[in-house]
């Protein structure tokens, strides 16, 4: 399948049985919606797609130390339990209705101390009867598992997917599965393909990662050939880089700076929120990208296979340990039906390669995130095509241009939008260009990650050590990456010990009804302040190219915010205070 030979090292860490354990109980409700229970992959089946989709959300903010699987026994199942017990089955009529009983579960689960799933059976004869039931209700995996694999559909898979060409079909099968300790770099690998696809990562702001690990990949280095002397330090470094993080998070002394100096403007109850936020959201520049991560998947059956191919062509040992790990489970549902064509070709591996870095250079150790360029036609030219592509619509061009006013919070651009594009290049950090590359059905780039472009620096008031701080964690990762590429490891694998502060270089591409909605996501109140400013000046660009953006568009063009975690957004004003 790939020219690269798995190394025994990753490939044996990748497949190694989960660090926690669940109990014979636990087991037997697992095993009838996840394909394993002791894994660090396993695809997700059986679950309506509400629930899927619930399930999956908790990826964002999870802090359950047995990953998915053990918020669903923990948390999840528990409260979907009682809704079919005799206490709580009222079917509420209105949203308070409903908000009050969801309340009332969850405070009988607190008062009874029912916090796992064997204390919540052991409580009653009846809620015993609800975990039975709702097992019974449930597919035996092993007869779902031969039901996907059954010789009819197999057939029938061949013949329309390979011989008729009706690609149709593989895309209105969706599967979903859960990958989690993978480390942030295959998480960016798997999220890669679009569209077709949605993804949820672990949020470096909403979960601290103080008990965060990281992805051996020193290991690799010790089976190879490298200098031990390299190999040690890889390891002391990277492991300095996660320690430095999770020490400053620990001292809380940017919080505190924060709350100092804006607790004027903040309501009370939410400046702690408010502060933690923003710090995540700075210190997360210090995490190295070898960090281990977790992430739910959500894929067609028609995009599934590029998935695949990505996490080959993007030739770590851990990518390639994990497709093979992906595409062995993915059998248990019957997903290997859609995997008969991940061949990487001549063709295809031509097409694969990363941007230039040269090209995004431009000389500093530090530097503020920057879209370099907007390239498309001249404005003219841009107008009278629009022009064109609406003479055959009834009002022409203008009435498509609704008032943002007129349109409801979830109303997209009219298709013919989806006519006229815009493409970006620029520089950003690794960190904010994991938040932008997830958005919407856009096409993305990026360059390695390296410290060749520069490192993050924050436009806001902030303690004068944070810039020291990126600055000695920049030069020591400009070190090392000179040391291994010297040494020969691969370009891919140079990234995992750097931090996610370094500057890669991006290109951006979609359609005008991809880009309203994105900026329109992107620059919220609630998203991280580097990520928001690159969306501003995608929009002030689209505002030149496009006469009419300015007024369709629903960007927030506040300049700035204070906060990201706050009930409502509080504009930025530059201060007049000497931070020290």
């Amino acid at each position: 399948m790939s020219d690269k030979t798995v190394v025994p090292g990753p490939y044996q860490w990748v497949r190694q049985p989960v660090g926690y354990h669940f109990t014979p109980l636990e087991e037997m409700a697992l095993r009838r919606f996840f394909t394993n229970v002791n894994l660090r992959v396993f695809f997700i089946y059986g679950l309506p797609p509400s629930v899927q989709a619930a399930l999956l959300s908790m990826y964002s903010r999870m802090e359950n130390e047995r990953g998915i699987r053990g918020h669903f026994v923990d948390n999840l199942l528990p409260l979907i339990l009682l809704s079919f017990s005799k206490e709580f089955e009222k079917e509420p009529e209105s949203d308070e209705e409903l908000k009050g009983l969801v309340q009332g579960m969850q405070k009988f689960v607190r008062e009874h101390q029912l916090v796992t799933l064997d204390r919540f059976v052991g409580y009653s004869v009846e809620h015993e009867k609800l975990l039975r039931d709702f097992i019974d209700a449930a597919a035996n995996p092993k007869y779902f598992e031969k039901l996907a694999s059954s010789p009819r559909f197999r057939w029938f898979m061949t013949l329309f997917l390979d011989k008729y060409g009706h690609n149709s079909i593989a895309r209105g099968a969706m599967l979903t599965f859960g990958a989690e300790d993978v480390s942030i770099l295959a998480a960016k690998s798997m999220e890669w393909g679009r569209p077709g696809a949605g993804y949820i990562e672990l949020s470096t702001r909403f979960v601290r990662m103080d008990k965060a690990d990281l992805y051996p990949f020193w290991n690799e280095l010790s089976i190879g050939e490298f200098d031990r002397d390299l190999v040690q330090d890889v390891e002391k470094e990277t492991r300095e880089a996660l320690g430095l993080y999770q020490a400053l998070m620990k001292e809380g002394e940017l919080e505190a700076f924060f709350s100092e100096l804006h607790r004027a403007r903040v309501p009370e109850k939410e400046l702690a929120a408010a502060v933690k936020g923003e710090a995540c959201d700075l210190l997360g520049n210090l995490l190295p990208a070898a960090t281990l991560t977790s992430l739910g998947v959500s894929v067609s059956g028609e995009a599934f296979p590029e998935l695949i191919r990505h996490l080959i062509l993007d030739n770590t040992s851990e990518n390639v340990a994990l497709a093979n790990l992906i595409m062995e489970e993915s059998k248990k549902v019957g997903g290997d039906q859609f995997l008969r064509h991940v061949e990487v070709t001549a063709a295809k591996r031509w097409d694969w390669s990363y941007l230039e870095t040269n090209n995004f250079r431009n000389g500093a150790g530090l530097m503020n995130p920057a879209i370099i360029d907007w390239i498309g036609d001249e404005h003219t030219r841009l107008m009278a095509k629009m022009a064109l592509a609406c003479q055959d619509r009834k009002g022409g061009i203008d009435a498509l241009k609704p008032d943002v006013s007129d349109r409801g919070p979830y109303d997209k651009l009219p298709n013919q939008f989806e006519y006229f594009s815009g493409f970006f290049r620029g520089v950003m950090s690794f960190r904010g260009w994991r938040d932008l590359h997830r958005q919407g059905f856009c096409t993305h780039f990026r360059t390695y990650l390296t410290p060749e472009i520069g490192f993050y620096r924050y436009d806001k008031p902030a303690p004068s050590w944070l810039d020291v701080r990126f600055s000695e964690v920049h030069a020591v990762n400009a070190m090392l990456y000179q040391r291994m590429r010297t040494a020969g490891l691969s370009e891919e694998a140079c990234q995992y010990p750097l931090s996610l502060g370094n500057m890669v270089g991006f290109q951006a591409g979609g359609n005008l009804a991809q880009w309203e909605f994105v900026l329109w996501q992107r620059s919220k109140f609630s998203v991280n302040h580097e990520v928001r400013q690159v969306a501003l000046q995608m929009d002030a660009a689209l505002c030149k190219a496009y006469s009419f953006w300015k007024d369709i568009a629903r960007t927030d063009r506040t300049p700035a915010y204070l906060f990201a975690r706050t009930s409502k957004g509080i504009p930025y004003e530059p201060a007049a205070e000497t931070v020290g």
